[in-house]
């Protein structure tokens, strides 16, 4: 396979394409890594796709991600630590007192 020689290319492009390229990639960023693992992500998606549902698969698009949308916030959780805490005791409660009323309590508890 043969190498690219990139000292060779930059001594033999005009100083104008080179600072056109430079501009462009900070208006532009490539992010090379986020597409890649956006590809990985949308080839894995789309062997295991169901055909029915999704018949020509998801564009990579689907899969990149970004950092600057309203997507990218984290979501508020659905619940508050206290309620789930509130619910895990009672399940707690409910659960001991069929335990006792069973008989299986154990002494050293009471």
């Amino acid at each position: 396979m043969r190498r690219p020689d990139v000292y060779g290319m930059l001594q033999e492009i005009q100083w104008k394409t080179f600072e056109d390229w430079r501009i462009f990639t900070q208006l532009e960023p490539l992010d090379r890594e986020v597409y890649q693992l956006a590809y990985i992500a949308q080839m894995l998606f789309n062997i295991h796709r169901d055909p029915k549902t999704h018949p020509d698969g998801l564009p990579i698009e689907r899969f990149v991600l970004s950092f600057d949308s309203e997507e990218a916030k984290p979501e508020e959780p659905a619940q508050t630590v206290e309620y789930m805490e509130t619910v895990l005791l009672a399940w707690m409660d409910g659960h001991n007192a069929s335990l006792k009323e069973k008989g299986q309590w154990p002494e050293s508890l009471t």
